[in-house]
């Protein structure tokens, strides 16, 4: 053995989807709690270590999923531009949260009941 964990585990990936696109996974909700902290898609970009055009990208992908935006933004000029999340956005990062939270709790649960089913083959050994 190589000497890592020999536990038999499940993991999976986690995303809302809307159709057949996802809709919402770790990256949007990243960037989206980037712009709530910094008000900036700039700034929120940059803390991230993505590029400001791949912020962009992924902001105007989030927006356009709905007829609601998610992250609003004012234009830049002598005072700076901005962003934020709408009331929207702000839903849709407790919805993400919650689900999140439920899921890892299922998968928690999922593998308590392996690891006790591992632990009972043993007696199936020749």
């Amino acid at each position: 053995m190589s000497g890592k964990s020999d536990k038999i585990t499940i993991e999976a990936r986690f995303w809302l989807r809307k159709g057949d696109d996802r809709y919402l996974a770790e990256g949007k909700i990243e960037l989206m709690k980037a712009i709530k902290e910094t008000g900036s898609i700039s700034a929120a970009s940059r803390k991230m270590g993505i590029s400001y055009k791949k912020a962009w990208k992924l902001v105007d992908r989030l927006n356009s999923f709905s007829d609601k935006e998610a992250v609003t933004t004012e234009k830049g000029g002598k005072g700076g531009g901005g962003a934020k999340l709408s009331p929207y956005g702000e839903y849709l990062l407790a919805l993400y949260k919650e689900s999140r939270k439920r899921f890892s709790k299922v998968l928690d649960d999922l593998n308590k009941e392996i690891q006790k089913k591992v632990k009972d083959e043993g007696k199936y050994k020749s």
